[in-house]
């Protein structure tokens, strides 16, 4: 099987960075909820959940990172996001 891998190059530094998207599941301690996502910035995304800057999210905080599981594609992110989820 073909490994397809997705390289970006960082602006003004001539290094390549090897770009993964994740699946990730965050758990609320103080409202005892669960919440799956998928996003490629997987320390962004975590701050912007403790932030409140995600609507459905916001009320549940503080967020606490449970694992996360790293996919190839955006594709396939999204894919194993919407099993999780189901």
């Amino acid at each position: 099987e073909s490994l397809s891998l997705r390289w970006n190059i960082a602006p003004d530094s001539g290094l390549f960075i090897y770009s993964m998207f994740y699946v990730y599941i965050l758990h609320s301690y103080q409202a005892d909820k669960y919440y799956v996502g998928q996003t490629n910035d997987l320390n962004d995304r975590l701050r912007r959940h403790n932030a409140g800057m995600e609507n459905y999210t916001s009320i549940y905080r503080p967020w606490v990172l449970l694992g996360f599981v790293e996919k190839q594609t955006r594709a396939e992110a999204v894919q194993l996001e919407k099993k999780l989820k189901n």
